[in-house]
């Protein structure tokens, strides 16, 4: 069960790099997944990827995933060539890091005046696929309870018509269950097609969508979240990849880092404990 657990580093956001991969070891994590803005952080401050990868290496940790890619779903033109530009850094940064990374590609477009478009979604995320290809990446796309594509049905006829091998979805546990997502649904998408879950809890409903999301979620077993429900369908469909941990929360940032990683490590062998032998 251990070597499907992955610590999503969003935890340690207030870390620097070098910080967080010493609490994720040390809980007794073995696969991390990288933010972007630390990494960017790291390399701003004088080091190189190979020094990441090397501190990686030392800390006994493999990283299997890379956050998070977005503004990328309805741009046009200009646009699309400077997400293509953007997205070719970011691949190289994932690649670097670790080997076939799963790349996160949220839909947010918050602050856009625009329409649902499909047809340029499924256009700009078969682009995606095609530049991550050249970096033996794995394009996720993750849907948002907050916008137009707020479900894994929605996600899946994007990601079904961009048809690319190397695109898929992340289903994350806070979108499914705060979007428009049904057991239905996520039963019609390929397993092979699910190339990450993200796992968190919630245990408030006070405030609005993006506060809670972005400062509320709490470890697993800690809040009303019926777990159990997206991962007996994953693991009776056959699943393999990894449950990541990804907790956003405000509160925990002013705990002991070690303390909320170690409390983080036992909930996923406490919440997972029951579907793996």
């Amino acid at each position: 069960m251990e070597n499907r657990i992955c610590y999503n580093l969003s935890a340690l956001i207030h870390l620097d790099f070098e910080q967080q991969l010493l609490a994720a070891s040390r809980a007794g994590f073995r696969a991390v997944g990288v933010r972007d803005r630390n990494l960017e952080d790291f390399l701003s401050a004088g080091n190189t990827l190979t020094d990441a990868r090397h501190l990686l290496d030392k800390n006994k940790l493999i990283s299997v995933e890379y956050n998070f890619f977005a503004n990328w779903v309805y741009a046009q033109d200009g646009e699309l060539i400077k997400v293509v530009q953007d997205f070719d850094h970011f691949c190289a940064c994932a690649s670097a890091l670790g080997d076939k990374p799963v790349l996160i590609a949220p839909v947010a477009f918050e602050n856009r005046n625009t329409s649902y478009n499909f047809s340029l979604a499924v256009r700009n995320l078969r682009e995606l696929g095609r530049v991550a290809a050249a970096y033996g990446g794995r394009v996720a796309m993750e849907f948002l309870p907050w916008t137009r594509i707020n479900s894994i049905e929605t996600a899946w006829n994007i990601v079904r018509d961009a048809d690319r091998e190397n695109i898929g979805i992340v289903l994350d546990a806070f979108h499914y269950f705060e979007g428009s997502s049904t057991k239905e649904g996520l039963r019609e998408v390929p397993v092979e097609k699910i190339f990450l879950c993200h796992l968190n809890d919630m245990n408030t409903r006070d405030g609005d969508i993006l506060k809670r999301t972005r400062e509320c979620r709490v470890l697993p077993g800690e809040g009303f979240y019926d777990l159990g429900e997206i991962i007996s369908i994953l693991e009776m469909k056959g699943y393999t990849g990894y449950y990541s941990l990804e907790i956003l929360n405000t509160e925990y940032r002013n705990l002991d880092p070690a303390l909320v990683s170690s409390r983080a490590y036992a909930s996923m062998l406490d919440i997972l404990g029951a579907y793996f032998p």
